[in-house]
């Protein structure tokens, strides 16, 4: 997987502090964590998959204690479902078990996770540039 370059280590830390706000209900923190999810690289992408993804994670979160590991391992996965532009099919469904997986760990319902994860594979699958060829399996 690639990492993050230039700014986008600090929108990931930014990203992970929103999780935090909005995890503790903090009323402008689903706003704060959509703008940064739209704006984590200049590279544009579909705005109604963003929020749909930014409001399947706040559902997930809403309530939840998200210590600082577990906020910045969730940032670096939506970094991964937002900001890699060469994920292959099975990648992209692999980030989407991981965000899934996070979520349930720090305490989320299942359907709210999986929802969180339909979200972030639909988003990968569209800003992705490595489509699936023939000679993928």
């Amino acid at each position: 997987m690639p990492t993050p370059q230039g700014e986008q280590p600090g929108r990931i830390d930014d990203i992970s502090r929103d999780l935090q706000n909005v995890a503790g209900k903090n009323p402008d923190a689903p706003a704060e964590l959509l703008d940064d999810l739209t704006n984590l690289d200049p590279a544009p992408r579909p705005a109604n998959r963003v929020k749909e993804l930014s409001q399947a994670l706040s559902d997930a979160l809403a309530d939840k204690p998200l210590p600082d590991a577990e906020a910045k391992r969730l940032a670096e996965v939506l970094f991964t479902a937002i900001a890699v532009r060469d994920l292959s099919e099975s990648q992209i469904e692999q980030v989407g078990t991981n965000l899934r997986e996070a979520l349930v760990t720090i305490g989320a319902q299942a359907e709210v996770a999986e929802r969180a994860k339909t979200a972030a594979v639909a988003l990968a699958s569209e800003v992705t540039q490595n489509k699936k060829r023939w000679y993928h399996r």
